[in-house]
């Protein structure tokens, strides 16, 4: 289930543990002399890396939008959220984070995931591009008109706008 990959010989040693379940490090210590000592064996319980899944969520935001992602929830664990062009709205702990995007561009998200056993799994990301919002227009045409009379406003021309969505009170 191991592999000493340090230290053979010495009072201390790194071993590589590559799959699930059960191992055990034994050891002897032998003196000036020649003479061996009693060994001395331990069980190692390997516990298994926590698999996340994929992150959800919109991969194309407007800047300064906030959304929501996730991962699928795995039992007893946490999570570690990070984000580059943005800022985590809120608790970064859950398998779900809200972010605050910044300006136009790319923003990448990661999650590591900690299993109830201590475990951490390898870190999942994903990259959000980030589309600038056009210039807020402005609405030329009159201030003014009397009852009963139409009048046409306009936006101001290139500001960035495909379409307009026009809203009012007081009128028809």
């Amino acid at each position: 289930n191991g592999t000493i990959t340090q230290g053979q010989g010495n009072d201390s040693i790194t071993v590589n543990w590559d799959s699930v379940g059960t191992g055990t490090i034994s050891v002897v210590d032998t003196n000036t002399f020649g003479c061996p000592g009693i060994p001395q064996t331990i069980s190692i319980t390997i516990n298994p890396l926590p698999v996340t899944s994929p992150i959800s969520g919109q991969d194309s935001v407007c800047e300064n939008s906030l959304t929501t992602y996730f991962v699928t929830p795995n039992a007893g664990s946490t999570y570690n959220w990070s984000v580059i062009n943005g800022t985590i709205s809120g608790s970064n702990t859950n398998n779900v984070v809200s972010i605050q995007w910044g300006s136009s561009g790319t923003g990448t998200l990661q999650v590591n995931e900690t299993n109830a056993a201590g475990c951490t799994g390898t870190t999942v990301l994903m990259t959000v591009y980030i589309f600038p919002i056009p210039p807020i227009p402005a609405i030329l045409g009159a201030a003014t008109v009397c009852a009963g009379d139409t009048m046409q406003l306009y936006s101001s021309p290139l500001v960035g706008g495909v379409t307009y969505s026009w809203t009012m009170t007081g009128g028809t």
